[in-house]
């Protein structure tokens, strides 16, 4: 028998970024890569299309994000594209099936 795996949970944190900083959300995003990784966290992708921005967090369970939610520390995703001057919207979406290659 194989042991389930638990939920995963992904945020998406999305911004539009003015044309004149959209070399900057790479380069900060790389600072942002060499911050201790939080536990829990599973991986992260950067996603581009045009101006619109994406930054992708998996986590390995939503008990994991709610300790790291009640903190009063912003997220630091949302603190990179604040400091571009960019507004954020934030979605969070639990894996309910999946398939790994």
């Amino acid at each position: 028998m194989v042991a389930a795996r638990p939920p995963h949970v992904l945020v998406e944190i999305r911004a539009i970024v003015h044309p004149s900083r959209q070399d900057d959300v790479v380069s900060r995003f790389r600072g942002l890569l060499m911050r201790p990784v939080p536990d829990g966290l599973v991986s992260v992708q950067l996603l581009q299309t045009g101006a619109q921005w994406r930054i992708l967090l998996w986590w390995q369970d939503r008990d994991t994000l709610a300790g790291l939610r009640d903190s009063p520390q912003v997220a630091a995703a949302v603190e990179l594209f604040r400091a571009l001057g960019a507004e954020t919207a934030v979605s969070v979406l639990e894996v309910r099936h999946s398939r790994d290659r």
